[in-house]
């Protein structure tokens, strides 16, 4: 008889802390994790990462992370721990519950498990547009089933948002006849990586129905026990990703300054970075600092010093004061005020201060 593939889902919903610890499961849970809400919800024993692969959890959570600091749809394709420890894969697909900009109270989403048979009672087949619709249809993402022959056999709603197209108008369609001919055989290309576990996310170009070009970022899957592939696409805002890539450079060129640097919000003062020769820094002199920490309680830099810079860069562009703290060297902090898309920072850099040395030595004598 010949082997079918199939999916069971269940919606989840968790709280936003370490543990993501399980708040509400529905009945699809049976047959998802092999446990009953009740199991999952009412004892406490069981959070959202134990029913995950342990060798899976760590991309898994970083997955995680990376989709709620950027408030969109995560969407990871993972081995499942089910209850009674059967391999299977899965899908984990989504999203962060906010209460306001940034308060995070939890997640909430999918879980879809994969089995190569359909389980009992239910017809055997491809997997059904209507439970895909049930269970992706609330992402913005899009997310398509594709044959092993690069057909679509199912894709979300969001098809219409991100290129342009009807469900109606793609279904049965290869895949590659709504991107732009120069790309139609690089897709085949990037197909042929996935079979032999190779790189699977790649920027291509789409056809839109009115002619237009738009740039998407195509994530491509082959989870075992699909006779198929899973795509996963989202629409590049290029101007966006411009800002991205200049920001990453300047992570890049701030982590590599081989003096201590650190840059802080230039109204609370909090740290939002400090690179290794910062942290270096804090950890010889015993003193605190982490993202998040307002500098002054950090005891890197004087009281006064700041205070100092900060009236000074009300009327320049950068302040130079030295700072002697008892029992270290003293240093030359340097404050300068930049801009980071709507946010006014301030990076301060601390460099040995030789002449002041020079000083203490001379009066010592």
């Amino acid at each position: 008889m010949e082997e079918h593939t199939n999916i069971v889902g269940m919606m989840f919903r968790c709280k936003a802390d370490a543990a993501l610890s399980i708040t509400h499961a529905d009945d699809g849970s049976r047959k998802v994790t092999g446990y009953t809400p009740a199991e999952l919800v009412d004892t406490g024993l069981i959070t959202l990462p134990d029913l995950i692969h342990p060798d899976d959890r760590d991309y898994a959570r970083s997955a995680i992370q990376a989709g709620l600091s950027e408030k969109r749809t995560f969407f990871v394709h993972t081995r499942l721990q089910v209850k009674d420890r059967t391999k299977t894969d899965g899908i984990l697909i989504g999203t962060g519950i906010f209460n306001g900009p940034l308060a995070l109270t939890g997640l909430e989403g999918y879980i879809i498990r994969i089995l190569s048979s359909p389980p009992s009672g239910q017809e055997s087949g491809l997997l059904s547009p209507e439970v895909y619709l049930e269970l992706l249809s609330h992402t913005d993402e899009l997310i398509a089933l594709l044959s092993p022959e690069g057909h679509i056999l199912y894709v979300t709603p969001s098809v219409n948002r991100i290129m342009g197209y009807d469900q109606g108008a793609v279904t049965g369609l290869l895949f590659t006849q709504v991107l732009v001919s120069q790309e139609q055989k690089r897709f085949e290309e990037l197909k042929n990586q996935v079979l032999s576990g190779g790189g699977s996310s790649e920027r291509f170009l789409v056809s839109l129905p009115d002619g237009q070009i738009r740039p998407v970022l195509i994530r491509l899957f082959k989870p075992g026990g699909l006779n198929g592939f899973i795509v996963r696409a989202i629409q590049i805002d290029e101007q966006a990703e411009e800002t991205r890539n200049k920001e990453s450079q300047f992570h890049d060129i701030f982590s590599r300054i081989p003096v201590p640097a650190i840059v802080t919000t230039s109204s609370e003062l909090q740290i939002a970075h400090m690179n290794q020769a910062a942290s270096t820094y804090a950890s010889v002199h015993a003193a605190g600092g982490s993202a998040g920490t307002d500098i002054r309680d950090t005891h890197l830099i004087s009281l006064d010093v700041i205070d100092q810079i900060r009236e000074g860069l009300g009327i320049a562009e950068q302040v130079e004061v030295s700072d002697s703290i008892s029992g270290r060297e003293p240093v030359r902090v340097i404050g300068r005020e930049i801009q980071s898309g709507d946010d006014n920072l301030i990076i301060w850099t601390l460099i040995p201060d030789y002449r002041e040395r020079v000083d203490v030595q001379e009066s010592e004598e």
